[in-house]
């Protein structure tokens, strides 16, 4: 029998579709900088590690034990704008993808004698939502 079990649950962490939007304000007032992104792209699960069972028994492992929703992939298709204020001499940037979450886990096989293989540390990135990622930097 092949065993998975979350240990860890991090924060989320964005995987971009498509550029990265910059704009610089080499003003003296604010402006407001607007992003689109038009890019269409699949982000599904990432791994390090050794993983004994299905990706979907792993994400309905993590689920339960941490109340979230997850999915094996999600596809950004739409559309989709974003706005910010950019201060003087500053530049705003905007990323549009897929936040995932950021978990582990041991993963090991349990034989019909009751010994365990050796258990192996799973890292994993499971999308959880999609959306903007917007920051801001000195010019």
């Amino acid at each position: 029998m092949n065993v998975y079990t979350p240990t860890y649950k991090g924060g989320y962490h964005m995987k971009g579709v498509g550029a990265t939007h910059a704009n610089t304000n080499n003003t003296t007032h604010n402006i407001t900088s607007t992003f689109t992104s038009t890019a269409t792209g699949t982000v599904g699960v990432s791994l390090t590690g050794s993983l004994m069972v299905s990706a979907n028994v792993m994400i309905g492992k993590i689920e339960a034990k941490y109340d979230v929703n997850l999915s094996a992939s999600l596809t950004v298709t739409q559309t989709n704008s974003v706005a910010a204020i950019t201060p003087p001499h500053k530049t705003t940037y905007a990323k549009y993808g897929v936040y995932r979450l950021r978990n582990q886990g041991t993963s090991y096989h349990i034989y019909s004698s009751c010994a365990t293989s050796t258990r192996s540390t799973v890292t994993g990135y499971t999308p959880h939502h999609i959306g903007w990622y917007v920051w801001e930097t000195s010019a």
